[in-house]
């Protein structure tokens, strides 16, 4: 694990702490880094050391203290850390009040307020203050409010990735509460904004592809790689159960989600997994037309998996529900018999 070495005042020491010994109790290292009146850039690191620990206590502690006046006073002439560590905070509390349910007198808001504007009067122009005050004003919902700080970012430096995307934000969370026609244009602008800072950066977090397929979803309700590219994003965190109940999600039609993607997992060579997603899209479904898709899909799977047996029996209830749509009964009833004899047991020929 890594380590930092905080100097020693006055000689040629150093206090090495490895970053995944931190101790619980704050004031031990907050003690040493003000004793030894240590660079801020070892504030920051260490701050965040405990925020990715899961530590936010601690984190908190950290900032706080290396925000505090007399700190500001030593560190006059040292901005970007200063303003990093005051951006910090007001991030952090941000992120607090989004989890408040009230908008009016937030508390937390205020506070963020706070910190940004400390840092604004540190350097009225660094970049990161305005892209935080943006965000600050999307959570407080205040959209107008904050494409300004964002476009103050943007008319500076067209590529910066997270005015970028909150720019972006801002236009699709207008596009949500306008008419269809003015919610195209936002709809489409943010999109644009997606795209860019995806090309700018192709690493970028899998959240912005998940902006450019939420874009494209309410450009077209209908668009299928939309809907399977939505399904994957929240099947990062969630899995299909038996009756698909946590599939509920507005902008999804189960069935189709499902059916797609079982289409998709294939190609990954997840067979099992694939076939769990065609049994669910047949508990799911309740008009007998509907049903040829999923069971072609399933037989395929187990084809390829060498359940030969069952392979046969789904590709027989296949060709049983195209012979219904096509009003042949009496052949649709011999290929359910057919089925049904491969597996006496199965429910779904009895």
């Amino acid at each position: 694990m890594a380590s930092v070495y905080i100097p020693v005042q006055n000689s040629e020491g150093e206090v090495r702490v490895a970053l995944d010994q931190l101790p619980r109790d704050t004031s031990d290292i907050l003690d040493i880094l003000k004793a030894e009146q240590a660079p801020l850039d070892l504030w920051l690191i260490i701050a965040r050391e405990y925020f990715k620990q899961g530590k936010i206590e601690q984190f908190w502690q950290s900032l706080e203290e290396g925000s505090v006046l007399e700190i500001d006073e030593y560190y006059a002439n040292v901005k970007y850390e200063r303003i990093a560590i005051l951006n910090a905070l007001g991030a952090y509390h941000t992120y607090l009040g989004k989890l408040e349910m009230k908008r009016e007198n937030n508390e937390n808001f205020k506070i963020a307020t706070q910190y940004y504007n400390r840092a604004s009067r540190i350097d009225v122009h660094e970049p990161s203050t305005w892209i935080g005050k943006g965000y600050l004003f999307v959570a407080k919902g205040d959209l107008q409010q904050a494409s300004g700080f964002f476009k103050i970012v943007l008319d500076e430096d067209p590529n910066k990735i997270p005015a970028l995307l909150g720019q972006a934000c801002v236009e699709f969370n207008q596009g949500e509460n306008q008419e269809q026609y003015k919610a195209t244009d936002s709809y489409k602008i943010s999109l644009k904004l997606f795209k860019r800072a995806l090309q700018v950066h192709p690493n970028c977090p899998g959240v912005v592809k998940l902006g450019i397929d939420l874009c494209r979803y309410r450009l077209d309700p209908e668009s299928v790689e939309a809907l399977v590219a939505l399904g994957i994003m929240d099947l990062q965190t969630n899995e299909v159960n038996g009756d698909c109940s946590s599939y509920k999600q507005p902008w999804l039609d189960k069935i189709t989600f499902i059916l797609q993607f079982g289409k998709v997992l294939p190609q990954q060579g997840d067979f099992e997994k694939a076939g769990r997603y065609y049994m669910a899209s047949v508990k799911e479904i309740n008009r007998p037309q509907d049903f040829v898709l999923p069971f072609y899909g399933l037989g395929q799977v187990q084809l390829k998996l060498g359940d030969f047996r069952s392979s046969l029996s789904s590709f027989e209830k296949a060709v049983g529900h195209i012979y219904v749509q096509l009003g042949q009964n009496e052949k649709a009833l011999e290929i359910f018999r057919k089925a049904a004899r491969i597996d006496p047991r199965d429910a779904q020929v009895i």
